[in-house]
């Protein structure tokens, strides 16, 4: 929350950013309860390995897991 009140007061984006591919229930549960605290970005979706893609947003959301 001390992200989010200097963001307010400064307008400095430091807010924490939220890293997953695009199905929908996680934008659901981001709108719900972070929204407003923090940043969603969408990396490359896990389909998108077998089109050449080097890496997928899997290492990442694990770490979103642990931050709960």
């Amino acid at each position: 929350m001390d992200r989010y009140r200097r963001y307010k007061e400064t307008g400095e984006d430091e807010r924490i950013v939220f890293v997953s591919d695009k199905r929908e229930h996680y934008r659901n549960v981001f709108d719900k309860f972070f929204s407003r605290t923090c940043k969603l970005t969408h990396g490359v979706p896990i389909a998108c390995k077998r089109y050449g893609f080097e890496y997928n947003t899997n290492p990442v959301e694990r770490y979103n897991e642990d931050i709960k």
